[in-house]
């Protein structure tokens, strides 16, 4: 077998940092990994913009070396090596990004209403820490502390902490010797954020008449899955 052409090795050493803060991008985020085809998209795009940070980087260096400030020679390795470095920088912030959608949320309406999160699942856990109602297969409820939750709605587990199951009167009872339960996502129908104390609306009445409703609503369900 020959070696490999030379033109080819340089042009993935062209590509490598692109593809180095792809790596970094999905190894710090939740987004699930694309296609091949696609993948290699994303490290183009990523080579362009540390091509774009690069060049001009050099630009500058040769200026200062001109001027009599000399930090060393700038040639291919040289290069690469700033590359490689611009390229982790660029996934830690596209990373950062990705994880906070900060850039998503300052744009205005006109530009994008989409966030950065990977789907609507990993939004509603990731900007909301609050306790949940698991509501599971076979209509049993628990409720706790999501300390991990999955990324997507397909697979994965829940760690539950202070976990309490709910009764069919809306009663928790608590596990006092539980620490944590671990719920795989496919026993999970739906998914409850409580509010804060200070979010509800405790009126007169209003409560109760909702506690009610509920039950109303449960008890005939049971009846039908009975029947």
């Amino acid at each position: 077998m020959g070696l490999p052409d030379s033109s080819l090795i340089s042009w993935v050493f062209q590509l490598l940092p692109g593809f180095i803060a792809a790596w970094i991008f999905y190894g710090f985020t939740a987004h699930p990994q694309k296609t091949p085809f696609e993948r290699t998209v994303q490290a183009l795009i990523f080579t362009a913009f540390t091509k774009a940070i690069v060049i001009p980087l050099g630009w500058v260096l040769l200026v200062i070396g001109h001027m009599g400030t000399i930090l060393g020679p700038w040639n291919e390795n040289t290069a690469f090596v700033v590359s490689v470095l611009v390229a982790i920088l660029l996934g830690i912030v596209f990373s950062g990004f990705a994880n906070s959608s900060k850039l998503h949320d300052v744009l205005p309406d006109w530009i994008t209403k989409q966030t950065s999160f990977p789907s609507e699942w990993y939004s509603a856990f990731k900007r909301d820490s609050r306790y949940i109602y698991l509501h599971l297969t076979g209509g049993r409820r628990l409720w706790g502390w999501p300390t991990e939750w999955p990324d997507n709605p397909d697979k994965g587990h829940f760690v539950i902490q202070e976990p309490e199951w709910i009764l069919d009167d809306n009663q928790r009872a608590p596990l006092l010797l539980t620490y944590k339960m671990v719920i795989p996502v496919s026993d999970v129908l739906m998914v409850e954020f409580e509010k804060w104390p200070g979010e509800r609306d405790y009126s007169p009445g209003r409560f109760e008449k909702s506690q009610r409703l509920l039950l109303n609503a449960q008890q005939e369900s049971q009846k039908e899955t009975e029947s």
